[in-house]
């Protein structure tokens, strides 16, 4: 996705369609992993059970996609920190008045509904990271610089891995592929693949003692 002179997005609609495949393709999981019910439409508007639920947001999560797909590119850079900073003190609340889930403490719940900012927080990054490194003379070989931009990434990293959840704190990792566009060195992505791979091993090899 870029923007034109004029300051409008031009969409990649491949990346879009193919996202919203996905998305599709993912409810239909939720849906065949909750009911056993052959009769696909008439429990299609069930809102009491997951796969409805998670209906209601892929309406709305669309519905906001097109709002923000209009507005001026000019405006969303606007708000970009606004967004992150938001973004960072949900999960400073979540960390104290949120509801514990599976041992991870990173939910809002309001009545049946429950609301994850770690969510809001990817999209905040995103936001911050992109407004940031997109600035004027904005360069990886310096040092202050690429502080800030890990520090952006890292913040709500660590926020969500003292919620208990490690698994979403690290979707952040991802980020440095940003980092390797702007000119990083391989060498970065080597280091942290042979890390990731590692420490899957360590989670599922049995401890290997050697006498």
């Amino acid at each position: 996705m870029s923007t034109t002179p004029r300051g409008t997005l031009k969409m990649d609609w491949i990346t879009i369609g193919l996202y919203s495949l996905f998305v599709i393709l993912g409810w239909f999981n939720v849906y065949a992993a909750s009911t056993r019910d052959t009769d696909f439409f008439s429990h299609l508007l069930d809102f009491s059970n997951n796969y409805g639920k998670q209906f209601i947001w892929i309406i709305s999560s669309g519905l906001l996609a097109a709002i923000i797909i209009a507005l001026d590119s000019k405006f969303l850079e606007f708000i970009s920190y606004g967004v992150y900073g938001l973004a960072i003190l949900g999960l400073f609340a979540v960390m104290l008045f949120g509801q514990e889930v599976n041992g991870a403490k990173s939910w809002f719940e309001i009545g049946n509904v429950r609301i994850q900012p770690t969510e809001f927080a990817k999209i905040g990054t995103a936001m911050a990271l992109a407004k940031f490194m997109s600035s004027y003379n904005f360069s990886l070989d310096s040092i202050q610089q690429r502080f800030i931009a890990i520090l952006i990434i890292l913040v709500p990293a660590v926020l969500i891995i003292k919620q208990h959840d490690t698994g979403s704190a690290l979707v952040f990792s991802s980020f440095l592929l940003v980092f390797y566009r702007e000119g990083m060195s391989p060498l970065y992505l080597v280091i942290l693949a042979a890390l990731a791979i590692l420490s899957i091993m360590a989670l599922t090899l049995s401890p290997l003692i050697v006498i």
